[in-house]
């Protein structure tokens, strides 16, 4: 096994050329952005960072139809979740449920991570895609595709969004589809380039894509927000496939994840895998799951994860967001190991949010907590109690840095 470890990733030898430390974003392809714009930032709190006019770029600008794609982000990151108009985009070869998401990103540590994980996963014969740089954003990627034809990039060096809200304005931004350097090339820092755009006059004030705060009413742990609740960070997503083992090696061995758990529901198997130190980033669901869970819509994504600041916050989303007409389903504790408390908040475009609160955190020796030693959790919330009762690890793993208005 040690022979394996053959790539010198930041002085530490691994198995492949680069390391996934995160999810980034998710990408989903919709036919009304601007419902989809109500329900992520109005609703669950979301800003918006960005936009591009997509069709405008593929040449394919109509009269009355939105052709922007929207960055839409949870917390410093550029974005979080983009939303694509689906009439605007170019043809591609894709497997049947996945022209209903771009891609999935997942952040490496660093460029010389992004040039040589997509030359090594040539290598390997997966199907990839040239590398590039997006202009919103700034992050350098290289896309793999998974057995199921949805894509993934690894990337580097996202935007960060401070204080002032205010995103790189488009003048300041790179060109689009911008190569990456070749194996042991380098790329310039942006922000001598930055610093003489400003000193030229460059207006920042372009940058700032902010939709209009509601009336800020609600007390929230201390500070007043729009709504009873704020979404701290994303993950993990599920998926929907057709081949659960086939999928499991492909992130494992092309991407790097880790097994953290299997289960068997309803004869079913389905599987947990992480990146980092939270239970599971990803989750795979065979695809017969789809219409026992409702969940109609033809898409391989089975939910996409955002978690809000801790349990009260959970609770009161809830009701927040069926007052006003959000559709709130259930889901089996059984099928969210590691994730306590849970509902999905179904979107406009049909796909799901998994609104939760706190994930198990997992430690050196890879193990996971003990279904004996799970907290057992009524799927309605209707029956969930006021509050819990504390675990020694209630408040533990993820943290926001930054304040929550």
């Amino acid at each position: 096994m040690m022979s394996d470890l053959q790539f010198d990733v930041g002085g530490v030898r691994l198995a492949r050329p680069f390391h996934v430390q995160r999810l980034g974003h998710a990408a989903f392809i919709v036919d009304d952005q601007q419902s989809c714009l109500h329900f992520y930032c109005d609703l669950l709190g979301l800003s918006l960072s960005d936009s591009i006019d997509f069709s405008e770029m593929l040449g394919c600008k109509t009269p009355g139809r939105d052709g922007n794609v929207y960055f839409l982000r949870v917390a410093s990151d550029h974005h979080s979740v983009v939303i694509f108009p689906g009439w605007s985009m170019p043809p591609r070869r894709m497997e049947a449920g996945t022209e209903h998401i771009s891609h999935l990103a997942w952040q490496v540590g660093t460029m010389q991570q992004v040039i040589e994980g997509g030359r090594w996963l040539t290598e390997r014969h997966e199907r990839v895609r040239p590398g590039t740089r997006d202009p919103a954003g700034s992050n350098y990627n290289s896309t793999v595709f998974d057995n199921n034809g949805l894509p993934n990039e690894i990337y580097y060096g996202m935007d960060q969004i401070g204080w002032s809200g205010i995103s790189k304005p488009f003048a300041l931004q790179s060109e689009p589809d911008i190569d990456l350097p070749p194996i042991g090339g380098a790329i310039d820092p942006d922000f001598p380039a930055m610093r003489a755009a400003i000193e030229a006059g460059a207006d920042l004030r372009g940058g700032l894509h902010q939709r209009p705060w509601p009336d800020l009413h609600v007390v929230v742990d201390g500070v007043r927000l729009p709504r009873p609740f704020r979404v701290v960070a994303n993950g993990p997503v599920g998926l929907f496939v057709e081949d659960v083992d086939a999928t499991l090696r492909f992130y494992r061995d092309a991407l790097g994840f880790r097994l953290t758990e299997r289960i068997t529901y309803r004869d079913h198997g389905c599987a947990f895998l992480r990146v980092a130190t939270d239970h599971h980033v990803l989750a795979l669901y065979p695809i017969a799951l789809r219409e026992a869970l409702g969940l109609g819509k033809a898409s391989i994504c089975a939910y996409h994860g955002l978690r809000v600041q801790n349990y009260r916050q959970l609770r009161a989303a809830i009701g927040f967001l069926r007052d006003r007409g959000v559709e709130i389903r259930s889901i089996p504790q059984a099928l969210t190991p590691g994730i306590d408390h849970a509902v999905l908040a179904i979107a406009p475009d049909g796909h799901a949010v998994l609104l939760h609160h706190h994930i198990d955190q997992i430690g050196w020796d890879g193990l996971a907590r003990p279904q004996a030693a799970r907290m057992v959790v009524d799927a309605d919330p209707a029956n969930w109690p006021e509050a819990l009762d504390g675990q020694p690890d209630s408040l533990d793993g993820f943290m926001f840095q930054g304040p929550i208005g």
